[in-house]
């Protein structure tokens, strides 16, 4: 309700202080200036619904849940059917594991919407709601077509027509369907199909030996150590390397994560991970819920080598991180330990450094895929089998397999 002025007080401190406004500015001053710049407007108008309202750009899709909303002739709900239609319409643009803002305000005939379907009023059923979820999936497809974040057909909805939706209960007549009952497909005078020809033999593909110049296979009794070329990059995400027993497969995200853990650990127990200051200290804007909940860990974060301070009202500054953290990794750091925080897991003051650097190493493991060089490749796997525990990252997921040689070969029998 932008047009009424709200106040909120906590322990007589002013949480917020919300002057009327317009819907935008509402939005951003609820959950935090950074959405100002990073929200998109979509706007639809059909028979059955109306949708207007923002939604948030790929890139600043965040982990962290929290930033996502319905509301239904005013009225906020909860609909994880049209959250997938949301989440749908950015298909193949989020980070993995990310979720895009949104704040959505629908408007549609209250005669189609039952509100009583849940104590607490917030789950409502739609009459029509395979028409809605694709009405939604095509209003947000739109938004990002329009601001050139996805490719897009022409999304002009001038003199556009307003597609009917089917309703068990209307008349229809089905398309009429000519049969040719005379046609015979095995009719001798039907048309040969073209048919292609392949070679006999191998000798017949000119130069096919220049393909493999090299064995790719090695002799009864040689060793096992990996080729000269050693270890391999397969599809940015996986590193493999011949060993004894077969193919060795490790996932290179999870083998970071694993290997920043024990590092943190390590320089906590040690008292000497001071961290790596940044030489130009990053703001970040949040909102007051998850200010509060940073103010909680900040002690125990500087203890892992995450410096924060606050920079006055509902900032931070980051002032240094782990040794081994990307600085371009910060907003993903922040909103895994959020993530983690919401969801139960610092229960103890005991386990807070150990749950700590766990949001922590996987953060700093997340990445876009990359081509890693040779030396990066080696380094990976040295630092890996150095840990303590290389076969599985601390939630307990695994690190890396084995492709038994048995196993290669009964795919060859």
């Amino acid at each position: 309700h932008p047009e009424l002025q709200f106040s909120l007080f906590h322990n007589d401190n002013e949480i917020y202080h919300l002057d009327h406004s317009g819907q935008r500015e509402r939005i951003t001053k609820v959950m935090g200036k950074h959405l100002d710049t990073n929200m998109v407007n979509i706007k639809t108008d059909t028979s059955i619904i109306s949708i207007n309202g923002f939604i948030g750009k790929p890139e600043k899709a965040r982990k962290t849940y929290g930033e996502q909303f319905f509301f239904v002739n005013g009225r906020y709900m909860k609909h994880p059917y049209f959250h997938r239609a949301v989440v749908q319409s950015y298909a193949a643009i989020l980070l993995p594991e990310t979720i895009p803002s949104y704040f959505l305000f629908l408007e549609t005939d209250p005669a189609h919407v039952d509100v009583n379907i849940h104590p607490t009023k917030t789950e409502i059923k739609f009459d029509e709601e395979r028409a809605i979820f694709q009405i939604i999936h095509a209003a947000v497809r739109e938004g990002l077509g329009k601001f050139n974040i996805v490719p897009s057909l022409d999304f002009n909805q001038e003199g556009a027509v307003d597609i009917p939706v089917y309703k068990p209960s209307s008349d229809f007549t089905p398309p009429a369907v000519e049969i040719d009952h005379t046609y015979n497909p095995f009719d001798s005078q039907a048309p040969d199909k073209k048919k292609t020809d392949y070679p006999s033999d191998k000798k017949s593909i000119a130069g096919w030996e220049q393909l493999y110049p090299e064995p790719m296979y090695r002799e009864e009794g040689q060793p096992s150590e990996p080729q000269k070329t050693g270890l391999i990059q397969f599809k940015h995400r996986y590193l493999m390397a011949p060993v004894k027993s077969g193919l060795m497969i490790i996932h290179i995200n999870r083998a970071l994560e694993r290997i920043h853990y024990e590092q943190l650990l390590e320089g906590q127990s040690l008292q000497d991970n001071p961290g790596q200051k940044l030489l130009y200290p990053e703001p970040f804007d949040l909102n007051p819920v998850d200010l509060a909940l940073i103010k909680d860990l900040q002690e125990e974060l500087a203890h892992l080598g995450f410096v924060i301070e606050l920079f006055g009202g509902n900032s931070i500054l980051i002032q240094s991180v782990p040794g081994q953290f990307a600085e371009d990794n910060l907003q993903n750091l922040l909103d895994q330990i959020l993530e983690d925080y919401k969801n139960n897991t610092f229960n103890l003051k005991a386990d807070m450094a150990e749950k700590l650097a766990r949001s922590i190493s996987k953060a700093a493991a997340f990445s876009r895929s990359k081509e890693l060089t040779e030396v990066e490749r080696q380094a990976l796997f040295d630092r890996l089998f150095a840990c303590q525990d290389p076969q599985t990252t601390p939630s307990g997921k695994a690190v890396l397999t084995i492709l038994q040689t048995e196993d290669i070969e009964k795919r060859f029998l």
